[in-house]
């Protein structure tokens, strides 16, 4: 379950490279959902929380970066993203 919060970020990201107009955003975006999606698709145990955190304030930046309905759906994956983190938190 933990996954799909990863797989939830990855996705906003990809709506969110699909909002016009291009804004030169969407190879830092398209990098990030490319990074979301490895790790939520890996085979052990996946990214550890130090990964988890960089991602996020990634997102964070890029969320401020971004205008309109393309920055709903960065913080649409932030979140996922602070949700997974969260589960890495309660399971120590």
């Amino acid at each position: 379950m933990d996954r799909e919060h990863l797989k939830r970020a990855n996705r906003a990201l990809l709506d969110a490279i699909e909002v016009p107009p291009d804004s030169g955003l969407e190879p830092r975006i398209d990098s990030l959902a490319a990074r979301l999606w490895a790790a939520g698709n890996r085979s052990d145990a996946g990214p550890d929380p130090g990964e988890i955190c960089r991602l996020e304030r990634k997102l964070a930046r890029l969320e401020t970066q971004a205008r309109s309905e393309r920055a709903e759906y960065v913080a649409a994956a932030r979140e996922s993203v602070r949700a997974r983190q969260a589960s890495l938190d309660a399971s120590f």
